[in-house]
């Protein structure tokens, strides 16, 4: 099977245009990875239109392993190492052939690898890596959790904007009329107090993961990042100008932040 790139399958199946492709591509060079991980996990398609698209393209029948009625004992067909290593998994053993999914067709030297390694003809099907993983997860290491879901886009291209996030609104002590520099009308407490509620305002739109929750309900960094720029950024002008006019110390403002 000649080799055939992923962006270039996903743009004949016309699940991608070309300037997402590109920025795909560009994201992968900075932070590493998969290119169908960055595809997927900046929005620009669903998970299994991701799969589907490569078993069209590619000609290689797509399974769901969960689904998979599996002979006992199949698992040792292939050594755990050469599984992780190539992300493949056996499913069914004859005297001719063993069929094995795979994540990546085109790994022509693993594949080769495999075949003889385990000294039979190799019938390929297609598997997703989560998928893969899991699989090996319960076969080899009786890890009984249950196969993580496909991923999806985060917003759907028909549906609106999601609505930007509330602004905190200052505790009734703060006068609303409140500009920078005017120390007159404000202690040092309040305007310390103001600081804070900021650093709060931002910490709570970032959102802090949850250790106990599954991988992929965990909020994006990108969401993150949005979040907390928009806060911060009005959090740092304040905390400046006022340590600049001497209406506060970053030693008072410190302080203050600890109490809170």
């Amino acid at each position: 099977m000649a080799r055939i790139r992923l962006g270039d399958l996903l743009i004949l199946a016309g699940l991608i245009d070309e300037l997402q492709l590109q920025s795909a591509l560009s994201l992968q060079k900075q932070w590493g990875g998969k290119l169908g991980d960055v595809l997927v996990n900046n929005g620009f398609l669903d998970e299994m239109m991701l799969w589907r698209g490569l078993s069209k393209q590619l000609g290689v029948p797509l399974v769901s392993l969960p689904e998979e009625r599996l002979a006992p004992g199949i698992e040792k067909q292939v050594p755990q190492a050469l599984c992780e290593k190539h992300s493949i998994f056996p499913l069914h053993r004859d005297d001719k052939s063993l069929t094995l999914a795979t994540s990546d067709p085109n790994n022509v030297g693993g594949l080769d690898e495999v075949a003889f390694r385990v000294g039979a003809r190799l019938r390929i099907v297609l598997a997703p890596d989560r998928e893969i993983e899991w699989a090996i997860r319960r076969y080899h290491l009786a890890d009984m959790s249950p196969c993580p879901p496909p991923r999806t886009k985060r917003i759907a291209d028909s549906q609106p904007d999601p609505p930007a996030p509330p602004t905190p609104t200052p505790p009734p002590s703060l006068s609303p009329s409140l500009a920078l520099g005017q120390s007159a009308q404000t202690s040092t407490a309040e305007l310390a107090a103001m600081a804070a509620l900021a650093l709060q305002g931002a910490q709570r739109a970032a959102g802090a993961p949850n250790a106990a929750a599954p991988w992929w309900t965990q909020p994006t960094a990108t969401e993150a990042e949005v979040a907390v720029r928009e806060t911060a950024h009005l959090l740092r002008f304040l905390v400046e100008a006022c340590v600049q006019r001497g209406i506060f110390t970053r030693e008072q403002y410190l302080a203050k932040l600890k109490t809170l």
